[in-house]
């Protein structure tokens, strides 16, 4: 039986594949020049196509990426909420120094 080692490739060389399909090559030579199948080339076009700024990036590199889109809306929020806390602090001291002035 003979095992195939599988090639991983990086995310510049996927991109630079994708860059050199778009600008006119095709499949099949990019695929014989560099040695890769021709459905990887059209498979990584694809993912190109859907999201280029992520197309490549790993799943640890993509959750990451998540993670600190979330943690920036979250701070943005808290932001937020303590300005609006301060206004209500102030709010309420406004209303209670002019009840006492009333009251006396």
């Amino acid at each position: 039986m003979i095992k195939h080692k599988i090639k991983r490739y990086d995310a510049e060389f996927k991109t630079m594949i994708v860059k050199l399909y778009l600008s006119g090559r095709s499949a099949i030579s990019l695929a014989e020049e560099y040695g890769m199948s021709r459905i990887a080339v059209h498979r990584w076009h694809k993912k190109y196509l859907a999201d280029p700024a992520n197309a490549f990036l790993g799943k640890r590199k993509k959750r990451q990426r998540n993670l600190t889109e979330e943690l920036a809306k979250a701070t943005h929020r808290v932001s937020e909420l303590e300005a609006e806390v301060k206004i209500l602090k102030l709010t309420v001291s406004y209303y209670t120094k002019t009840e006492i002035r009333k009251g006396a």
